[in-house]
């Protein structure tokens, strides 16, 4: 909004019961006179309710369809953690498949369907745990920390902030 010289207030959404708009000065990073962004956290995904949002889907017309365990994955970064909840069930690295074209495309699925991780529930009732990944020091997310005793305090936080993002998406 500061960039295009506008309010960030949007009465009309307001008037609707809408959520203010997500809006940080950002041009002191993008001008580089600073180097540090006003944005500490980006949350990225929530879990994914084709048939109606959180408090509809459960009771919706599609109810025996959807669950979490098959509609589920989140995640959220804060400073340089990233939070993943639920089930990712294609946790492919794809150097070797691809783009290079290494796997057939007949086994792919074979071997994406072999590959998958699993954070814990994605509901934002019920999280207990999640993967916890330092995105600067392990870019590829292979070292889960959510383990680490050191780390549980963070991973709780991280658990909390991500239910309260949740229970703010419009699906």
């Amino acid at each position: 909004a500061q960039l295009a010289g506008v309010s960030a207030w949007d009465a009309r959404a307001a008037d609707a019961g809408l959520p203010p708009i997500d809006s940080l000065p950002m041009w002191a990073l993008l001008s580089q006179a600073n180097t540090t962004s006003p944005r500490r956290e980006i949350p990225l995904s929530t879990a994914s309710l084709k048939w109606g949002n959180l408090r509809t889907a459960r009771n919706g017309s599609r109810a025996g369809e959807w669950s979490y365990a098959l509609n589920s994955m989140g995640a959220l970064i804060i400073d340089e953690y990233k939070l993943i909840v639920g089930i990712n069930l294609f946790d492919v690295r794809t150097a070797p498949i691809s783009p290079n074209n290494t796997v057939p495309t007949s086994q792919l699925m074979k071997v994406a369907a072999s590959s998958f991780m699993d954070c814990g529930s994605a509901d934002p009732a019920a999280l207990t745990t999640g993967c916890l990944f330092n995105i600067m020091t392990d870019p590829e997310e292979r070292v889960d920390l959510s383990a680490d005793r050191v780390h549980r305090p963070r991973l709780k936080a991280m658990l909390a902030r991500y239910a309260e993002l949740a229970a703010t998406v419009y699906d």
